[in-house]
């Protein structure tokens, strides 16, 4: 089992396979097997516990070398709510590139539909948050969106202040250099939206 040291140390070990073609990149849900372990991962970053789920989470993709969208935006959320924002985005870019920013599929009778993936809902509501932080000094709507990630009522960061803003400062030249990467749905609003950051 692996033991990080920290949240950096597990952004850097999963962008190493990232790059490593050893390892697959998976659209589809992870095994079922892993179930259990996925929840025990879940309940250890409701409980503040960020490190520890991050080793369940990698540990799956490692044994598999395969690395599953959705676990990887299960990371992004544990590292967001570590307050690691620009690990965190990184990761959301990296389950994004595998799963895209929208689905096709059909409802339950039958009829077309499609929306945003959600991992290109939870970018364009980092982008909004920052939006806010820039435009208005307002730190609420992150604090807010980050606190609904981390399933726990009584969130608070657990990093200090200037922290948070280091890592805010950093994540708005971040946010830039994604959507330079990321081509947006056929919506002019969004697109509209985007460029802010640009």
């Amino acid at each position: 089992m692996t033991n990080f040291i920290n949240v950096e140390d597990c952004f850097i070990k999963t962008s190493i396979c990232w790059v490593n073609d050893r390892f697959q990149k998976i659209k589809e849900e992870y095994p079922e097997k892993y179930e259990p372990r996925i929840k025990e991962a879940v309940n250890l970053k409701r409980s503040g516990k960020y490190v520890e789920a991050l080793n369940i989470y990698y540990d799956i993709m490692y044994e598999d070398e395969k690395l599953y969208a959705s676990i990887l935006y299960y990371m992004f959320k544990v590292m967001m709510c570590a307050g690691s924002f620009c690990a965190a985005t990184t990761i959301l870019y990296y389950s994004m590139e595998i799963n895209g920013t929208t689905f096709h599929t059909k409802d339950p009778i039958g009829r077309p539909f499609s929306g945003y993936t959600q991992q290109y809902t939870q970018f364009l509501r980092i982008i909004d948050s920052i939006r806010a932080v820039i435009e208005s000094q307002d730190g609420r709507p992150l604090f807010e969106f980050v606190s609904s990630l981390s399933g726990n009522d009584n969130y608070q960061y657990s990093r200090s202040h200037d922290e948070i803003e280091s890592e805010v400062n950093s994540l708005i030249e971040l946010l830039a250099y994604i959507m330079s990467k990321v081509t947006p749905p056929d919506d002019v609003d969004q697109r509209q939206g985007l460029t802010f950051f640009m």
